[in-house]
């Protein structure tokens, strides 16, 4: 099945990190957002298909730049792919962003009946 490309922009913006949050030492200037390829999730939960698979899933700046280290008051947006097992109708969406110290930063949702 072809790839269904979903460009979300729900209300999530960065937040402050926790005091104990393991923050990159880089000599990208302060208050840049940037994409630091050294810095991967190690707990990324998957919940059940059922009939679609979501790939490729990544967070950009509103001019389409990939980014992981974000600043705080700035939005971004989710960018994810959906292959579809089957025609789908009333299809929702759910997101949560947690810290690297495993606080939760930011989420957003959506349900298919709020969306017509």
């Amino acid at each position: 099945t072809d790839g269904f490309q979903n460009h979300e922009t729900p209300a999530i913006s960065a937040s402050s990190p926790p005091s104990d949050a393991v923050v990159p030492n880089t000599s990208v200037p302060e208050g840049a957002d940037f994409f630091d390829p050294g810095m991967m999730s190690k707990s990324t939960v998957h919940q059940e298909q059922r009939g679609a698979h979501i790939r490729d899933v990544r967070i950009v700046t509103l001019s389409g730049e990939p980014v992981n280290v974000l600043n705080t008051g700035r939005r971004y947006a989710v960018e994810y792919w959906t292959d579809f097992q089957a025609d789908a109708r009333d299809v929702g969406f759910g997101i949560g962003i947690t810290s690297v110290a495993g606080v939760h930063l930011a989420g957003a949702q959506c349900r298919a009946s709020r969306i017509r």
